[in-house]
């Protein structure tokens, strides 16, 4: 049996030793795909962060407590309920929403190259954006039918700017323009709204013969595709540790773990880091809608009670009218008058009897 397994091994060896070439050039095509696969396809970075979330008072140590805390709050809402919710509000389209327009993600920015395209963040040499008003109607129309706006720009000899673009709905060609720019900033007026251009001071300066492209998205349908990317997830393992280190300050507050996988590190860092502003300046706002509410509310009850004290002045005036009583003083004569002639009439009748 044992020479029977060492005659099968040394026909395999002299196999390979006979076809050595087949097997290096199988060797030698795998290792070329694998590295024409990671030079043609962009890679994805994962970038992660945390973010601190204040919950009320007394929340994590009796939930109880604060649901019937909120029942007393006089018929107004507040601003948390709890953790849970919170990293729902984080991870909605509202949110992202508010990040995508802050830093203008709806529009995608490429340099052409030989083998694939580069994405560009921040550094290109142009901004495109359109105006604020055909923005928010690009959202409004994505229910019935999607638009979106291509271009194309390259720079001249003579420093001017050519700018071809086109109109989509629903991937049909609905307008196509050209235009040359001889300065920046300029605008140009479309069906779809007024497109500026202007140059970035952070990005390099075009070079000429390169070819660049600028896609304009609805904000909201970029903030579902970044949410597609988006984790937010509740760090208690994080939060006990901090605890144990800053217990009086950190048991009000909870830990999410915020990640996010994107093609370019900087945005990625970016959105991260805009979500933790816009989360606060949201719950800034809640703050203040409650505030005012509560206000309108305390007014309102305070104009009714002051109704209702008016109508009880009104009908106790009225009353004091019918018996012909304007304060209290006049009661109390009259009472004692009252008394004086019940006693008058009293001695009248007894001497008339006798």
């Amino acid at each position: 049996m044992l020479n029977r397994k060492r005659h099968i091994i040394a026909d395999l060896f002299w196999m390979f030793v006979h076809h050595w070439q087949w097997f290096a050039l199988s060797v030698m095509i795998c290792l070329s795909l694998a590295f024409l696969y990671t030079w043609y396809v962009t890679p994805v970075y994962e970038i992660t962060g945390k973010m601190m979330i204040k919950t009320p008072d007394g929340y994590r140590g009796n939930r109880l407590k604060h649901r019937i805390t909120m029942i007393q709050n006089l018929g107004t809402v507040t601003n948390t309920l709890g953790i849970e919710n919170e990293v729902e509000r984080i991870w909605s389209s509202i949110l992202m929403r508010d990040v995508v327009m802050q830093l203008k993600l709806y529009t995608d920015y490429k340099e052409e190259e030989r083998w694939k395209d580069r994405i560009l963040y921040t550094d290109q040499p142009v901004s495109v954006d359109l105006d604020p008003l055909h923005l928010d109607s690009l959202d409004q129309m994505a229910i019935d039918e999607f638009r979106m706006i291509t271009l194309k720009m390259w720079k001249k000899a003579d420093s001017s700017l050519i700018v071809k673009g086109i109109l989509l709905c629903d991937d049909e060609r609905v307008w196509a323009f050209g235009r040359q720019l001889k300065s920046l900033p300029a605008s140009i007026a479309t069906p779809y709204g007024t497109l500026t251009f202007t140059s970035n001071i952070q990005g390099k300066p075009m070079a000429e013969g390169k070819y660049y492209q600028a896609t304009i998205y609805p904000p909201t349908y970029k903030a579902l595709t970044t949410l597609g990317s988006l984790s937010v997830q509740q760090a208690e393992s994080d939060y006990s540790t901090i605890r144990s280190v800053m217990r009086y300050y950190y048991k009000l507050s909870s830990i999410a773990n915020l990640s996010i996988r994107d093609q370019n590190v900087r945005r990625g860092m970016d959105i991260i880091r805009q979500i933790e502003r816009s989360y606060n300046r949201q719950a800034a706002a809640d703050k203040d809608e409650i505030a005012q509410r509560t206000e309108a509310f305390i007014m309102d009850r305070l104009n009714r009670l002051s109704e209702e004290l008016g109508v009880l002045d009104a009908n106790i005036v009225s009353i004091k009218r019918q018996g012909g009583l304007t304060s209290l003083s006049d009661a109390v004569q009259t009472l004692r008058g009252s008394d004086s002639f019940s006693s008058k009439l009293s001695n009248a009748e007894t001497q008339a009897i006798i």
